[in-house]
């Protein structure tokens, strides 16, 4: 079970993506590389 914090921002992401398979794609490669950011 994720945070309710967690799953907003990923409702969020998607929205933003308009749902677009590719663009999510896209962007869980890039933070999956980036562990050490901060969000």
């Amino acid at each position: 079970n994720l945070p309710n914090e967690l799953v907003e921002i990923g409702k969020t992401i998607v929205r933003a993506c308009k749902g677009l398979p590719l663009s999510l794609k896209v962007i869980e490669a890039f933070l999956r590389k980036n562990k050490s950011l901060r969000y």
